[in-house]
């Protein structure tokens, strides 16, 4: 991610209360009743209640002893930082807080000096994430990836993003090298998959499309809860299992072929930027169900697509080889 502006990759104009007009993405998700998947949520969410009535911490204690902190610090931090100074790489940290709430102070107060001993700068978004959303909600799953994964989600990612950026271009910008300049032209390319076992290969690619080849997951194996070491396939958003593809750089799609000799059927979703909000609001939009070996799908929307997620089925639900054409329109970012 950049901020050259010719590029336009991130939307500057944004309004953080356009998160509270729209609904929680949890009532939309539909978690397994698994009790290995409920019992965190429910726990982690005690935990965090109890921390806000507290002040104290973000979730739970966090229990470092000095001599703890002292040997990493001496043993780890400071010869390191005196190994990249003396290779000449420029070093920083940048923290990155899940959400933006004032408990993260706590644990940055214990591990940042440590740090900053090493000769190492350190650069905290915190105060600036506040900044940007004051009405900050827990129940928002914007700020989590999923109601049971206080990793980062869309909204936090996205400030993430462009602080980092932010903090490269002021102060590293010798390292970044010269900004290009000229017309801006953005392939379609899938860069991210889910699940692996995808391992989608370019065989056509021009200005205006790209086919790849992909492996769609046998349909007749143990979910992902079951049997996780061979996850097949994502639930949600969708409540069912689909696969997903994410693209390089948002697509402003025409049309989408699926084709294979053992495909029966195909149902396509997409998921692209809400320009309100400055990043994927997550929310899927069906294109629609197709039956047969060669599907195929019209995009007039004009939206800037980020994903495709694709619930298929293939004779006798087993794993089969497909061809994926995506057909772009007018270009993205205008």
């Amino acid at each position: 991610m950049t901020n050259d502006h010719y590029e336009d990759l991130r939307n500057d104009i944004f309004d953080p209360a356009a998160l509270d007009e729209l609904p929680p993405l949890v009532s939309s998700w539909s978690a397994p009743s698994r009790t290995n998947v409920i019992f965190p949520n429910v726990f982690d969410r005690i935990s965090t209640k109890i921390a806000n009535k507290t002040s104290s911490t973000y979730g739970l204690t966090y229990s470092v002893r000095d001599d703890q902190m002292r040997t990493y610090n001496d043993d780890v931090l400071q010869p390191f930082g005196k190994f990249v100074e003396a290779l000449g790489i420029p070093l920083a940290v940048i923290a990155t807080p899940e959400a933006p709430h004032r408990g993260f102070e706590y644990i940055y107060r214990l591990v940042f000096p440590m740090f900053e001993k090493a000769g190492i700068p350190v650069y905290t978004p915190l105060d600036k994430f506040i900044d940007q959303y004051p009405n900050y909600n827990f129940n928002n799953q914007y700020f989590s990836a999923s109601p049971i994964d206080d990793h980062p989600g869309p909204a936090t990612s996205w400030f993430l993003g462009n602080y980092a950026a932010d903090i490269l271009e002021q102060n590293y910008a010798s390292i970044l090298g010269q900004k290009r300049t000229g017309a801006k032209t953005f392939p379609i390319e899938i860069n991210d998959w889910l699940p692996l076992i995808l391992d989608p290969q370019l065989t056509q690619e021009t200005d205006s499309v790209a086919r790849y080849t992909i492996e769609y997951p046998d349909q007749s194996s143990m979910s992902d809860f079951e049997n996780h070491e061979h996850g097949n396939f994502l639930t949600l958003p969708l409540s069912k299992k689909h696969v997903k593809l994410n693209f390089k750089y948002p697509v402003k799609l025409s049309s989408i072929t699926i084709e294979g000799e053992d495909l029966l059927s195909a149902e396509v979703y997409t998921l692209a930027l809400n320009h309100k909000l400055g990043f994927d609001d997550q929310k899927p939009v069906r294109l629609g169900k197709k039956r047969g070996t060669q599907c195929e799908w019209a995009d007039g929307s004009g939206r800037d697509v980020t994903s495709l997620l694709i619930s298929a089925k293939t004779k006798d639900g087993k794993q089969a080889p497909l061809t994926v054409t995506i057909r772009g329109g007018e270009e993205a970012f205008d």
